[in-house]
């Protein structure tokens, strides 16, 4: 493991100093709330790569395709492993950091989808409903839409060895099994981003865009 360290889970004190210890990331956001969280920085010259690797990574990171959801796969298991209460939020100018964050379901109140364009309806459909941009055929969703909306990011923020150890030693446990748990996410990301760097190269191509114009033509 790259993130994940060993912790004595029978002791309170390397319980407190695993926490206390541990990369905190500072988030100011009025969307998300203000304060610090747990974080482990993914800056490519602190993910352990060396020489060749690390060139081929930034010229990854470079390119027009977006990686980021080939790797992100274990954020999303652990958001259905935690029922939404927690995410794993990619922050900063670059997104050099995967921070720690509470969250819960979101129900747009979505009813209908368009079976050819997708576009949603809050309405239900009826036999003759049509889309209103392409005008095909609406359905009822099988189901309500829901997604995962990130609500705060500050988790055990300034608090100190004796906060820690005013805890029962179940409770105590509980927070160091989800920081535990945050880690190991972000050791599987890491390892995605790995494979991703064996299995993948950066091809540069010229892609021909059809574009639509207005000229003059005589006429006939």
């Amino acid at each position: 493991m790259f993130f994940r360290k060993k912790v004595d889970c029978r002791s309170k004190e390397a319980m407190t100093t695993f926490l206390l210890t541990h990369n905190r990331y500072q988030v100011d956001n009025r969307a998300i709330g203000s304060g610090t969280s747990y974080a482990n920085k993914i800056k490519l010259h602190n993910l352990g790569l060396r020489g060749s690797q690390l060139e081929k990574a930034f010229d990854i990171y470079a390119a027009d395709d977006d990686f980021w959801p080939q790797i992100s796969g274990p954020i999303r298991a652990f958001e259905h492993e935690t029922d939404a209460a927690y995410s794993v939020a990619r922050m900063g100018r670059s997104g050099g950091y995967l921070v720690l964050a509470r969250a819960q379901y979101e129900y747009p109140g979505y009813k209908s989808t368009c079976s050819k364009c997708g576009k949603l309806n809050f309405q239900e459909a009826g036999p003759e409903a049509k889309c209103g941009v392409c005008h095909s055929p609406r359905v009822n969703l099988k189901k309500p839409l829901r997604w995962i909306r990130t609500t705060g990011s500050s988790i055990d923020h300034a608090m100190a060895a004796e906060d820690f150890m005013d805890l029962s030693m179940e409770d105590l446990k509980l927070k160091v099994d989800l920081v535990l748990r945050f880690d190991e996410v972000c050791d599987s990301v890491r390892e995605r981003f790995l494979c991703l760097l064996d299995n993948y190269m950066v091809v540069e191509k010229t892609i021909m865009v059809p574009t639509k114009v207005r000229h003059l033509e005589p006429v006939l």
